[in-house]
């Protein structure tokens, strides 16, 4: 358990925890929220737990946190009066975050609730981390298109591709199958015997209201060599863009 902090204490600009011993194929994996709020070198929080669960979930053997903003609150109302103090260091730390992780995951959640200068910083430390070269996850999107927040969400909840610039829309689809109102495992069954029909490189779209098929579809597709495309959940309904695999 580490973090690195300023000599005042009110800005963290890197938090890291262990989770296991690397093993094969495991990973390193960084987050990204808001700001930091009480975790530190000893002590975790509930967002830090969170993050824990989701990278043993994840095949991750460690993670790492950055924020959008280094300065430790509570409350993201601060972050519109709080000083930028380290900005310097802030960045040399997100940039060495980025370097030092497998998998990038922007979790910051709607910018709604933030400031507007908060809310200005958002698109540039998104780009940065798609500029990055590294794979950028998310956890599902708000109704604002910012990558959703893991303190509420389900540990079967998917890592899910963050969509390319070019990709920004869900992709074109050649099958799809309506799994609405089913209970898990049949939305999966039905999905496997679509999938089996198709042809490597196809689409297919599933749409369905069981929250257990996140746990399902990530699953199988790990298993069986899809690609889970997009995935957007929104007014109780999961949408799944799935790409068929070699198999």
């Amino acid at each position: 358990m580490t973090a690195i902090m300023s000599p005042c204490g009110k800005y963290r600009f890197r938090l890291e925890r262990d989770c296991s011993l690397p093993f094969p194929g495991s990973k390193v994996i960084a987050y990204f929220g808001v700001n930091p709020s009480t975790a530190d070198a000893v002590e975790d929080d509930a967002t830090v737990r969170k993050w824990r669960g989701f990278t043993i979930r994840n095949q991750g053997h460690r993670f790492i946190v950055g924020n959008v903003f280094s300065y430790r609150s509570k409350n993201v109302a601060d972050l519109q009066t709080a000083p930028l103090t380290y900005e310097e260091e802030h960045w040399n730390h997100i940039r060495g975050i980025i370097a030092d992780a497998d998998l990038l995951v922007p979790c910051w959640g709607s910018r709604n609730k933030l400031p507007p200068r908060a809310v200005a910083r958002l698109g540039e430390f998104l780009d940065l981390l798609l500029k990055s070269g590294k794979p950028v996850f998310h956890l599902g999107l708000t109704k604002t298109g910012d990558p959703a927040h893991p303190l509420l969400l389900s540990y079967d909840t998917p890592f899910t591709p963050w969509p390319r610039a070019d990709a920004d829309v869900p992709p074109v689809h050649q099958v799809e199958v309506d799994a609405r109102g089913l209970r898990c495992p049949i939305p999966l069954l039905h999905a496997k015997q679509a999938l089996n029909r198709m042809s490597p490189g196809e689409v297919l779209k599933v749409v369905a209201t069981d929250a257990g098929t996140r746990r399902d579809f990530a699953s199988h597709c790990t298993i069986a060599g899809h690609i889970i495309k997009h995935c957007i959940e929104l007014d109780g309904l999961l949408t799944y863009w799935i790409e068929r695999g070699e198999v």
